[in-house]
């Protein structure tokens, strides 16, 4: 069965065995960088709030040889427990902006990438790069989840672009501090191997995210931090954006040229890096005299 098919075949199959209180249906869901994904929409009839679970996972499933009543079974099961943690947002909790005003934050998208969903959602522009807005869900044992906020939100909660921007921004620099290591330190927690036995990176890089290590790349927009950042390096750095969620430092005393940098984020985000958390394919550079970044 090709994955048109299947696709078919697991909806009705879900739909049959959910019954008819809930409603199933197949949505296409945008993501960022222009990339869309195949997801499956389930929902108790009456509610405003619906997970999706993305179909792919579930079709390699079934190329390995589960059948798709067994599929079915399983999204079902995931379903509920999504549902479960996602209990007090059904209640039209996300509709009343003072229930979720403490939760919405700040991430950098690229503008080029996203042009698109940069017409349905407010933003403020930065170098080629767009500031947008988040909510944060907590989904307890099932880690995190966002909803990036559109402009049809803004009109339920009446609320303007500028508050929007004021709060995300006030959550943002309280509630995700930012987090800058070297990059060897995080390469040795990673490999899990004695410091001893790890190369060292060619150059002397450094990891800029928050304490989440969730859309940490937004720290670079942080008050200060950049003048902050280029006391401890000892000069003007280049910021590598390895993806949304963060950022590599690089002192530019004793570096590699810009172009070699350049064609190293090129090549990380082609091999290295999801479609969709792929930030930007270029390299910034901090001057401390200026107090800005060029690019």
């Amino acid at each position: 069965m090709d994955y048109e098919k299947f696709k078919e075949e697991l909806v009705n199959e879900v739909e049959r065995q959910a019954g008819e209180e809930y409603q199933v249906s197949l949505q296409k869901v945008k993501k960022n960088n222009g990339i869309s994904k195949n997801a499956v929409s389930i929902s108790r009839k009456g509610r405003k709030v619906a997970p999706v679970i993305y179909i792919d996972s579930f079709y390699e499933k079934y190329q390995q040889g589960v059948s798709i009543v067994h599929l079915a079974a399983s999204m079902l099961q995931h379903f509920q427990d999504l549902e479960e943690s996602m209990l007090p947002v059904n209640m039209d909790f996300y509709s009343e902006y003072e229930n979720v005003r403490e939760n919405i934050y700040c991430k950098l998208i690229n503008i080029g990438m996203n042009r698109e969903i940069l017409r349905e959602i407010p933003y403020r522009t930065y170098l080629d790069l767009a500031v947008v807005y988040y909510y944060l869900m907590d989904m307890s044992d099932d880690g995190n989840a966002t909803i990036l906020i559109n402009q049809k939100q803004l009109e339920l909660w009446d609320l303007t672009g500028e508050e929007l921007d004021r709060q995300a921004w006030e959550n943002t620099v309280a509630d995700l501090p930012a987090s800058l290591r070297p990059m060897s330190e995080i390469l040795h927690e990673y490999l899990d191997a004695p410091e001893t036995e790890i190369k060292s990176p060619p150059l002397p890089m450094y990891v800029l995210t928050n304490e989440k290590k969730i859309f940490g790349a937004i720290c670079i927009r942080y008050p200060g931090i950049l003048k902050k950042l280029a006391e401890k390096l000892g000069g003007d750095f280049y910021i590598l954006p390895s993806s949304v969620h963060e950022c590599i430092l690089v002192p530019v005393a004793g570096s590699a040229s810009r172009d070699v940098l350049k064609e190293m984020v090129i090549d990380i985000n082609l091999t290295q890096v999801e479609p969709q958390e792929i930030l930007a394919n270029q390299v910034y550079m901090y001057s401390r005299a200026l107090d800005q970044i060029m690019f």
